[in-house]
């Protein structure tokens, strides 16, 4: 039995490797794990759209699922609900890093400070042997 593909089928697989000989990260976050298209607008493959360049994105696996679970596969698939969702998807990834960062800022604070202890107190303790070792040399006792 022949499966009856739509006109634009074979374009679209062509335009989908020309996508990935580019650039084969997600659209969104930039991962390259687990890369598949994505049609922004949904139409059917007799329909141009569906093999233009303009309508197709690569998304990894985590946000394509993400995208469908919330909008479907039906009428939801459009240019303004793709639009709301990478903005929401981006605004998630600042948001993300700037909690890292924060950490980050957090956890560097934290070694300078133990650092800055340390130091003093590798100071303090090599500041009192010279004074032992000077006292020692000459012949002064100290308690």
């Amino acid at each position: 039995m022949k499966i009856n593909h739509g006109r634009y089928y074979y374009q679209f697989h062509r335009l989908v490797e020309k996508l990935r000989s580019e650039d084969n990260t997600c659209f969104i976050c930039g991962s390259a794990k687990n890369v598949k298209p994505h049609h922004i607008r949904r139409v059917k493959e007799s329909n141009k759209q569906y093999a233009s360049a303009s309508n197709v994105v690569l998304l990894c696996s985590h946000h394509h699922n993400k995208y469908h679970k919330i909008y479907g596969s039906g009428k939801g698939v459009n240019r303004a609900t793709f639009d709301i969702y990478v903005k929401k998807e981006h605004l998630h990834e600042i948001n993300k890093l700037t909690k890292e960062n924060n950490q980050l800022k957090s956890y560097k604070e934290n070694v300078i400070i133990t650092l800055d202890s340390a130091v003093k107190k590798e100071r303090t303790e090599l500041g009192n042997n010279v004074l032992r070792n000077l006292a020692a040399n000459l012949g002064v006792k100290i308690e």
